[in-house]
């Protein structure tokens, strides 16, 4: 057995947010309760410092900077860890004011952030005005990170008729040319709450095969560069597929003896595609089509749940 490369960290402080996003994976909505403990942070950054060349460390939510002190901890921490890139991903709500948010950049870059990613698509806006986060954007290129990322998702595609790709297209068009920033689009994944959206696709159909890990994650289901750990102690590699808790066992001890071949779900997704999960669910209608490999592994792992609590958590994923 081969221990995992890790290079990256996320930590997902919160399921709690000021947006309530149509795509969201994990649920994510300011009824969600729960914050990391700062402590719990620190010792996974320190476990996982001393025993592996971590090259990143992401603050994720959630909104992040909904709890800043949290945030601002877990960043000064990362830099004395000797963690080389260290950001967080925002909304940018709190770009209503410029003022307001150079102070907010500030101190997250006294503390030792070096880069900023902003959520900006159809979905995010529904809820945060453009013109905050476009503050907040500007603020964040004029302090001097070393990078400023711009990531939105598209429901299909970026010349697709819907409403929701339209806007998007929009959105980041008025933003393209902007110094100091880079632009990423990705798809949205057919997970968690993005699954109500499946009604814009007319042409389901069963996927079979091996499925692609998230883009964040790095490597493969065996040998993953990247792993999340939520405010729980969920250790996760796609929504809701646990491989351990940091609050039972020593971080380092779950990636240590994580083995994909002994994990009862990811054994099958990484051999047989989420396909081969089908065989596991009792009275699952396949015949109802599914809008990609993401969205039968979504369907197929909330059915299984109640037979796998340990390992298809966080809850929040599946309600």
């Amino acid at each position: 057995m081969k221990e995992m490369g890790i290079k990256g960290v996320d930590l997902l402080v919160s399921f709690t947010c000021n947006s309530h996003c149509m795509h969201c994976s994990y649920n994510c909505g300011i009824r969600r309760k729960g914050i990391m403990d700062a402590s719990d942070g620190r010792c996974y950054i320190h476990a996982l410092c001393k025993q592996h060349d971590i090259e990143w460390l992401s603050v994720i939510g959630g909104e992040p900077l909904m709890v800043p002190d949290l945030t601002n901890e877990l960043i000064r921490c990362a830099k004395e860890n000797g963690i080389p890139h260290r950001g967080v991903i925002t909304n940018g709500f709190w770009g209503r004011e410029a003022k307001g948010a150079q102070k907010i950049l500030k101190d997250l870059k006294d503390v030792g952030m070096n880069q900023i990613t902003f959520s900006v698509d159809a979905f995010h806006q529904e809820h945060i005005p453009f013109s905050h986060v476009r503050n907040a954007i500007m603020a964040s290129t004029d302090i001097g990170f070393d990078k400023v990322w711009v990531d939105g998702y598209y429901l299909k595609y970026e010349d697709s008729s819907n409403r929701f790709d339209k806007q998007t297209k929009a959105l980041l068009n008025e933003l393209r040319g902007t110094e100091g920033i880079d632009i990423n689009t990705y798809r949205l994944r057919m997970c968690g709450r993005a699954v109500g959206l499946q009604d814009h696709f007319d042409d389901k159909s069963v996927p079979h095969g091996i499925c692609t890990p998230p883009f964040w994650m790095g490597g493969g289901f065996d040998n993953p560069s990247t792993i999340e750990i939520d405010h729980r102690g969920n250790v996760t590699l796609c929504p809701g597929i646990s491989i351990g808790n940091a609050k039972e066992d020593e971080i380092t001890a779950i990636v240590q003896t994580y083995d994909v071949c002994e994990h009862p779900i990811l054994s099958i997704i990484n051999e047989e595609g989420p396909i081969g999960l089908a065989k596991l669910a009792d009275n699952f209608d396949l015949s109802r089509g599914f809008v990609d490999h993401c969205h039968l592994c979504y369907e197929l792992r909330k059915h299984l749940r109640p037979l796998y609590p340990r390992y298809l958590t966080p809850a929040d994923v599946y309600q």
